[in-house]
């Protein structure tokens, strides 16, 4: 049961984060482009000092920060996997099983009014403060 939930939702944020690295890293490449443009250099050209005036490719390398990603796996894997498991399949049909308005509401209402404001959001900032340095209590 956790093991499929742990591995989709691990897979999720992992991916999720490799995306935003990769489209950070190339927005950060695309700027220093533009601000290399309006000093009157090409982004793409230096010198070469063999070839005396002919210009060379330079690239930036994409630099993943590893550590972010893991914090991403773990948080993805053990929160929204496997507490969210138990959240939603174990604790909210506390509230009802059907699919009649009232128990849909009674569900939304603490999914909405409790479980999102009080409990994910803050871990999702706790995951953050972690990501930059700081300690749970910081």
């Amino acid at each position: 049961r956790f093991k499929g939930a742990f591995l989709t939702c691990a897979l999720k944020g992992c991916s999720a984060d490799l995306v935003a690295q990769t489209i950070a890293a190339k927005r950060e490449q695309r700027e220093e482009e533009v601000r290399l443009l309006q000093e009157g250099r090409t982004g793409l050209q230096r010198f070469n000092p063999i070839k005396r005036n002919g210009p060379v490719s330079v690239k930036k390398t994409f630099s993943l920060d590893v550590r972010r990603t893991l914090v991403f796996l773990i948080y993805g894997g053990f929160y929204q996997g496997c507490v969210l498991e138990i959240v939603y399949n174990d604790i909210l049909p506390l509230l009802g099983k059907g699919t009649d308005a009232r128990t849909v509401a009674k569900k939304v209402a603490a999914d909405m009014g409790f479980i999102s404001p009080l409990i994910t959001i803050p871990m999702a900032y706790l995951v953050k403060g972690l990501l930059l340095g700081n300690t749970p209590v910081g």
